[in-house]
């Protein structure tokens, strides 16, 4: 669902796609990362793991992994 924003001077977005169309029309982008996505780094981090991020629901995150010399979640799920 998307609002129209225009009569406003302060807009507020959700994921990717928000920030696509809100960038083009507005003079700064502020970006909130609300600690999910950076606590789970930070815990594979500590635990020796290397991440390398990718855009989920992406079929081509496979031939990605592979690309870095890497095993994809999915992979590592199974095996562990």
């Amino acid at each position: 669902m998307t609002f129209d924003q225009v009569d406003f001077e302060i807009r507020c977005e959700w994921g990717k796609q928000g920030l696509l169309r809100l960038a083009p029309i507005s003079d700064v982008v502020i970006l909130i990362d609300v600690l999910s996505f950076s606590t789970c780094i930070d815990i594979a981090n500590q635990r020796g793991a290397i991440v390398f991020p990718y855009p989920w629901n992406d079929g081509s995150a496979p031939a990605f992994a592979q690309s870095m010399t890497a095993i994809p979640n999915s992979e590592c799920i199974k095996r562990y």
